[in-house]
């Protein structure tokens, strides 16, 4: 994508994504073997240049912090990081998002490394060129509900059987 992507189009276009039924959302990295995966499949020789690809952090003004926008994680804590050089360098506070380097090493920025930039897509600097989708159920209330329920009446029946008659 020549253009690039900002980081809310690339979040609505996460959105409207389905796979086998189940919506689409920006990724959250929460571990190493998550980010090594997203790079070893996707950090590939086709972008020869510096690029990368938009995750589901952005910078919050509120907890002056990186934090999880979309999905499940929405509003939690990044755990788990992965920047590169001096990332984030947070150059543009209020607008910032992070995205994973799928292209060449540049400013001490590896493959797989996460850097910030302005959420509002393609520049020199930051040449965001596109964007990660996980797809994962997030459980309604009622599956809880159902699951809480059936967890009581496994109980109930576990408690009946060691009675002695």
């Amino acid at each position: 994508m020549k253009d690039g992507i900002s980081w809310d189009d690339a979040k609505l276009a996460a959105a409207t994504q389905s796979f086998n039924g189940i919506g689409g959302q920006l990724a959250a990295i929460t571990s190493e073997a998550e980010n090594n995966f997203l790079r070893d499949e996707f950090a590939t020789t086709e972008f020869t240049q510096f690029a990368g690809s938009w995750i589901a952090a952005r910078f919050d003004t509120g907890t002056w912090a990186f934090t999880w926008r979309t999905g499940p994680l929405t509003d939690q804590a990044i755990a788990y990081s992965n920047w590169g050089g001096i990332e984030p360098n947070n150059a543009n506070q209020s607008t910032d998002s992070a995205y994973m380097n799928i292209g060449a090493d540049t400013h001490g920025v590896r493959k797989g490394q996460w850097a910030d930039a302005a959420s509002g897509g393609y520049s020199f600097g930051d040449p965001v060129v596109g964007y990660f989708v996980v797809y994962a159920p997030v459980p309604e209330p009622e599956t809880y509900a159902m699951m809480l329920a059936g967890l009581g009446l496994m109980g109930l029946v576990a408690k009946r059987r060691s009675r002695p008659a």
